[in-house]
């Protein structure tokens, strides 16, 4: 298992976050952050901790052009094969080895709580804003909006292991309201408004779910060296958790994010 606390994934991790959870609930977040962002024709737009792309993908025919940085090289070989219009580089989101006041508009999705050292990331970000730039940020709220995860963060960690556990719980441990609108004020910033965003998740089935978050998350080496009956009690034991959100067509449920928009 790679570093659960930077949310780096194993070699294969990146294909699978691209092909299961994109599709299931990352592109949706991403249109409704640019939805907030707004990103102009002359926009010069910059996507930290990009992952794959999906932020920086839907940005390119919005902005007159998009660079994406991350620290996982496997998540960007991902992103380079995606799209070839988009800046790709490798680095770090708190010591960005690009000019000040060069961009625009600064976009995280989904990565803030991850970074070791918030508020210099912050500050990193507003150094390569030029005058009047902005910032967008996505971040999902935490587990008590998200009971499912929970769930499935539970059963890993009983059948799993405790780093298991951790890698699934690593989304939703970000700050708090307070704690966000102060980490923006501190690093200068005159306006940040919040507002939350929902964003619709369907799976085939539970066993889908577990299959799907376990192949694209760190804590895919320990679920598929587990022994067969564990990865089918894993499954028995969410089935019924989350009976109350399988309908005719599978599992549903809304993931809750913050929406931060800052100047």
């Amino acid at each position: 298992m790679r570093n659960v606390a930077t949310h780096q994934l194993a070699a294969e991790g990146p294909a699978a976050y691209e092909r299961y959870l994109v599709p299931a609930f990352f592109a949706e977040c991403a249109r409704q952050l640019l939805d907030l962002a707004a990103p102009q024709p002359s926009d010069q737009v910059l996507d930290v901790a990009c992952g794959t792309g999906v932020v920086a993908r839907a940005a390119e025919p919005l902005a007159a052009a998009v660079t994406g940085v991350d620290l996982d090289e496997d998540m960007l070989a991902v992103a380079r094969s995606k799209s070839s219009g988009v800046r790709w580089l490798h680095g770090d989101a708190t010591r960005l080895d690009l000019p000040a006041h060069s961009f625009d508009l600064v976009t995280c999705q989904q990565g803030l709580q991850f970074l070791p050292d918030r508020a210099a990331a912050v500050r990193e970000w507003r150094r390569v804003l030029k005058p009047g730039g902005r910032i967008a940020v996505a971040m999902w709220r935490d587990a008590r909006f998200h009971p499912q995860f929970a769930a499935l963060s539970r059963a890993f960690e009983d059948h799993l292991g405790p780093e298991a556990g951790a890698a699934l719980r690593a989304p939703f441990a970000g700050p708090q309201p307070t704690e966000l609108r102060a980490l923006f004020a501190d690093a200068g910033f005159a306006s940040v408004r919040l507002r939350i965003g929902l964003v619709p998740v369907r799976f085939g089935s539970v066993a889908e779910m577990v299959e799907h978050e376990a192949s694209a998350t760190p804590a895919a080496p320990a679920f598929a060296t587990a022994a067969e009956e564990t990865r089918i009690t894993i499954v028995g034991e969410l089935a019924a958790e989350l009976t109350d959100w399988v309908d005719d067509d599978g599992l549903t449920f809304p993931l809750v994010t913050w929406l931060v928009n800052v100047s």
